[in-house]
């Protein structure tokens, strides 16, 4: 199923679903069963056949994937893995992947669409809220609208799932430890001096803050770098494309530029390429996507943190699917896995090989039944 579709109308369908489903389930007892041909046509219009008692109860509940923007091509990984789940549980003609642009205003309206489409509890979601702030917002709309989902990355420190019936866990990956990888390869790179600048995500951003921290923590301990500009370009390629034309223009002798994603570093590779100086002027980004490991084999780039981005698409609509079929228990589960960190690698021209054949030849060939397989740790704050 392609982006975003439009909700239809509702005015009755909904209503009419939600008995449906509580009659399939035995909670209106089989005595009503006989009652509901008046029941629907009290709605208005023409009765509806039966749902079947026994029937599936996933059979009619969609996926909402919530990312960003498919120009960075880690959320088109992401969107990739939602996609291969949703095939795993003959869903692929329901999974929608709603795409916010960056404005977290849009991500809300295009979930609540998809609630008014399926119905309230008819939807699961994986979502990178845009920022921090938006976290607390998604996680009303689906408790209100009883929609098990699990976010990713962006949250504020002190709203947690477990405060939460339908919130089953939030992941990420250790952020600050993430800057500081790739920022201690672009720092051996220069040899300990030189100047660098910084290519940032979205203002408000969890991860964008957390790896610039990192970044920071390096540099603390190595005075002869130093970040000469900074600048946000909001997780899209171009936009870093235009800010790293500028900090070349600006500083001619710049030796280094530190990316907090793989798409915007690759966006500041195309402007290094376009002054031919790729052996000049090291990059690094985070995500581990593959135009950028290719990137770091070639020598383009420096390293990069490898994440699973098409894990971290399917595995988020896996541990909702579970928690909404009933398979599990979100109240019973604990801290470590309703809050968690998974696994990522500092990936150099020495292992990128490695993780090309391992990780990202492994599309579509995962078991999302091992929903807890990719978890590290617990987040620490």
């Amino acid at each position: 199923m392609s982006e975003i579709g439009g909700p239809r109308d509702s005015s009755c369908s909904l209503d009419r679903r939600g008995f449906l489903q509580r009659l399939g389930h035995g909670a209106l007892g089989i005595g009503l069963a006989g009652a509901m041909p008046t029941v629907l046509a009290a709605c208005g219009g023409e009765a509806q056949p039966a749902v079947e008692i026994g029937a599936d109860p996933m059979a009619e509940v969609l996926l909402g994937t919530s990312i960003r923007s498919l120009s960075n091509p880690y959320h088109a990984l992401w969107k990739q893995g939602g996609e291969d789940f949703a095939a795993s549980v003959d869903a692929a003609d329901r999974i929608q992947t709603l795409l916010s642009e960056g404005d977290s205003a849009k991500q809300l309206r295009d979930m609540r669409a998809l609630i008014a489409r399926a119905g309230k509890g008819n939807v699961i979601f994986n979502v990178d809220p845009n920022e921090a702030s938006d976290a607390l917002s998604i996680a009303r709309l689906c408790e209100s609208s009883r929609c098990y989902f699990v976010t990713s990355w962006n949250k504020a420190d002190n709203l947690h799932p477990w405060n939460f019936k339908y919130w089953v866990s939030h992941m990420s990956a250790d952020d600050v430890e993430m800057g500081k990888q790739v920022a201690e390869a672009l720092v051996q790179w220069m040899d300990g001096h030189g100047k660098i600048g910084a290519i940032l995500g979205l203002l408000g951003n969890t991860s964008s803050k957390g790896r610039l921290r990192g970044l920071k923590q390096v540099l603390d301990d190595h005075p002869g770098v130093e970040v000469v500009q900074q600048d946000n370009a909001d997780w899209e390629p171009a936009k870093a494309q235009r800010v790293a034309e500028s900090m070349l223009a600006s500083h001619p002798d710049l030796k280094g530029i530190w990316a907090a994603d793989d798409g915007m570093a690759l966006g500041a590779l195309e402007a290094v390429k376009a002054k031919g100086r790729v052996d000049k002027v090291g990059v690094v980004g985070i995500a581990g996507v593959e135009q950028a490991v290719r990137a770091v084999l070639a020598g383009d780039m420096v390293g990069t943190a490898g994440i699973d981005a098409v894990e971290q698409g399917g595995r988020g609509l896996a541990i909702a699917w579970h928690a909404k079929s009933g398979e599990l228990d979100v109240a019973s589960l604990p801290r470590e896995h309703r809050e968690f960190y998974f696994g990522t690698t500092l990936l150099t021209k020495d292992n990128a090989q490695r993780f090309l054949d391992t990780v990202i030849a492994a599309k579509g060939d995962r078991d999302w039944n091992d929903i807890w397989v990719n978890v590290t740790g617990p987040i620490r704050y």
